[in-house]
């Protein structure tokens, strides 16, 4: 059967604090895209606040190794910067996190 499912998790206060601190400790990369999908999608249902998901990705993002998963984060932290009420500042933060992680 090629049924496809989708579902939405959003987790609790523990561990969502326990998948922060750990992400780049798990060795999935399935897992690690599950879990920053989850962090999105947190963020963009106003479950997470913006500047926490920008942090988020400014701190792991350094520690990712999957090519495609990096690329996919930076797209959604770009997105990620319309949440914020003066998104032009957190744009130029975004730039200025793109041309140092691409230089």
């Amino acid at each position: 059967l090629d049924d496809h499912g989708y579902f939405k998790v959003t987790l609790d206060n523990t561990s969502v604090s326990f998948a922060q601190t750990s992400l780049e400790k798990f060795e999935s990369p399935l897992l690690r895209q599950l879990l920053w999908q989850t962090f999105y999608n947190m963020t963009r249902d106003a479950k997470m606040k913006s500047t926490d998901y920008l942090k988020l990705v400014r701190q792991k993002i350094g520690f990712e190794t999957d090519n495609k998963l990096i690329s996919t984060i930076l797209q959604r932290a770009q997105a990620a910067t319309s949440f914020l009420p003066n998104n032009r500042f957190y744009f130029i933060l975004y730039s200025c996190l793109c041309t140092y992680l691409f230089i």
